[in-house]
């Protein structure tokens, strides 16, 4: 079990890009809706009503997911009856967003499947991401991966265990140089425990 998690990057966001990446997650398997009981929630962000679930059907969960109106939105996908993964997509600047997928309790082979599906999505369409970043412990989460992925200055002081850096940024970064790393889209990701798979998941 693990506290890690998943944070993708990309540019351009709207709630066309926003659909087809939910869409491309459930095809993959993370389901909206739970498996036994079809229902799908949102998780409020409301004072009074922190962390409770929400119910809303597909529709108004995308028309969120967007984040037009909101700087953020979370919801829960299913990969099994009991086994939820909790995401929250945040506007980061006008042109770019952030989906956290967080890890907490899955197993190893779980988290591979979460990671399996998301690069597929990005190998399938990788013009819009700019950022990937992969813990499955969570012991990096003090690292500003925000800041890493946006360029701002400064050496990566906690490794996660995968970091997608744009191409262009890949200079910033010497510290990470000798690490073994694929190209993956315009990122570079530097990847020395051989999380991400080498061929599209089945």
């Amino acid at each position: 079990m693990s506290n890690g998690f998943l944070f993708w990057y990309e540019r351009d966001w709207s709630p066309q890009l926003a659909a087809e990446r939910i869409g491309g997650l459930e095809a993959a398997g993370l389901s909206l809706a739970h498996p036994q009981t079809g229902r799908i929630t949102a998780i409020s962000s409301e004072e009074d009503t922190l962390g409770e679930q929400i119910d809303v059907d597909r529709a108004t969960l995308l028309q969120h997911a967007a984040v037009e109106a909101d700087a953020t939105f979370s919801f829960q996908y299913w990969i099994g009856q009991d086994i939820d993964v909790f995401c929250t997509i945040e506007r980061l600047a006008p042109d770019r967003v952030v989906q956290r997928l967080y890890l907490d309790g899955l197993t190893v082979d779980q988290q591979r499947f979460i990671v399996g599906a998301v690069v597929d999505q990005i190998r399938a369409s990788a013009r819009s991401t700019c950022g990937l970043v992969i813990d499955q412990t969570g012991g990096s989460d003090s690292e500003d991966w925000d800041a890493v992925v946006a360029g701002s200055p400064g050496s990566v002081t906690v490794r996660a265990n995968v970091v997608g850096i744009p191409n262009s940024l890949a200079s910033k970064h010497p510290e990470l140089h000798h690490e073994p790393s694929v190209r993956l889209g315009d990122l570079v990701v530097y990847d020395p425990d051989g999380l991400l798979p080498a061929t599209p998941s089945a």
